[in-house]
Parts: structure tokens; C-alpha cells; sequence
């Protein structure tokens, strides 16, 4: 599947690239949602967006955990940490206003992380009646990747700093694996607990299923056409 998607982003920027006339540009932008990101782990992320031409552009970044947003428990087996990497090609197109446009495109992407979790451990029984809920704590590896559709207006603002809003569904496979879980696997009886709930479908932590992003971008582009 991945060496599928090289393909098909390959050709399609070859054969952009073949309609294009020369016009070298090159933007750095910085990602402000990764680095708030409290679903699944923040990044600082930076990239790098080439322009190939007029309606053409190739954007990578990538970004590294270097702190934690949310407390996932008083358990800390191990130091939390996280990366993530994308790849675009976009076809950008008619500029609506200077400096303003609208592109579509695709993309790949790759994210992994090491986090310390909790969540409840299966409801005990007592006397036949009388329950006890019962904290479970662990640590997990997780490793996602897949390919997005992608859309999204880049725009000047005060004319030096480039904002990029975006937009974008897909597909993703995960592959989670836990350790120093007591239970045989992630369970979930308790309302209270949220973010166990979402632990416990398995779906989503393992196998292939939809993805979506959303975010902003700041920077700036030099030599622009």
C-alpha cells in the first residue's frame, strides 16, 4: 500500500513538473496545531514548501515531542516522546486575490509515539452486588501511518507572514503495542473514563481505518512568484 502511494505521488509530480516553467520559490513554515496537539501528542514541526511553478508545489516537514500538554496518570514507566513526518505534492490553483490561493493535493504521513496511559481495568464483583472499579496503568508504543487528500488556501498576512490554513481525510493503519497491562486487554466499564472508552475500540488502535487533519500554519515564503 505504501509503495503504492510513492508511485502515484511520484507520477503526478513528474507530470506536473513536465507543465511547469521554472519558477523557484522555497517557504518555512512553522505547524500550530501539532504543537498544541492534546489528542494525541504535541510536536514541534517545521517544513519546507518548494515551488515548482506556478501551480505546483512539493511540502515535507517534520516535528519532535519535546514536552507533554496532559498528565496521563501518576504511573511513569517511561519518558513520553513522539515524532511525526509529511509529504505533500500540491496543484495549486487560479490565485484569486495577490498572494492568495487555494490548492488541492496528496499526502502521506507517518507519526509514532511512547506514552504512559492509564485506563479502567474490568469491573470486579463483590458479594454478588457490590462493584469496584479498578485503575489499570500501562505504556504503549504506536506507530500510524497512510495517505490524505488534501486541500487549503495559502494566504499573505501584512504582507511578510505566509498563513496556511488546511484540510484533509484519509486512510491509516496503526499498530499499537502495550506493556505493564494487567489486564489481558484494554477494557472500559466506566462512564467517567473518556479517553478509556476510546482505548478499548480496538479499531483504533490497531488495523486500517479513517483519518482526518486539520490545521494552521505560519511562516514565511522567499522569492515568491
Amino acid at each position: 500500500m505504501k509503495i503504492n502511494c510513492c508511485i502515484v505521488l511520484l507520477l503526478f509530480c513528474i507530470a506536473g513538473f513536465t507543465q511547469e516553467q521554472a519558477s523557484p520559490g522555497i517557504g518555512i513554515k512553522f505547524n500550530v496545531t501539532t504543537a498544541a496537539a492534546v489528542v494525541d501528542f504535541p510536536t514541534l514541526q517545521l517544513g519546507v514548501e518548494k515551488r515548482l511553478g506556478k501551480h505546483l508545489g512539493v511540502f515535507a516537514e517534520a516535528g519532535y515531542q519535546l514536552y507533554t500538554l496532559i498528565n496521563r496518570g501518576d504511573t511513569a514507566f517511561v519518558k513520553e516522546r513522539g515524532f511525526r513526518a509529511n509529504m505533500e505534492i500540491r496543484r495549486y490553483l487560479k490565485e484569486e486575490y495577490p498572494g492568495r490561493k487555494f490548492y488541492v493535493g496528496g499526502a502521506l504521513f507517518y507519526r509514532g509515539n511512547t506514552a504512559n496511559d492509564w485506563t479502567y481495568d474490568s469491573i470486579l464483583l463483590h458479594n454478588g452486588n457490590e462493584t469496584q472499579r479498578k485503575v489499570d496503568a500501562f505504556w504503549f508504543k504506536k506507530r500510524t501511518f497512510g495517505c490524505n487528500i488534501i486541500t487549503g488556501i495559502d494566504f499573505l498576512f501584512k504582507k511578510w507572514l505566509q498563513v496556511e490554513l488546511y484540510a484533509g481525510i484519509g486512510i491509516k493503519k496503526a499498530v499499537t503495542s502495550d506493556f505493564q497491562l494487567q489486564a489481558d486487554h484494554l477494557t472500559n466499564k466506566g462512564k467517567e473514563d473518556v479517553i478509556g472508552a476510546l482505548l478499548a475500540q480496538d479499531n483504533m488502535r490497531n488495523g486500517w481505518g479513517p483519518n482526518a487533519t486539520l490545521g494552521i500554519r505560519i511562516g514565511h515564503f522567499f522569492n515568491p512568484r
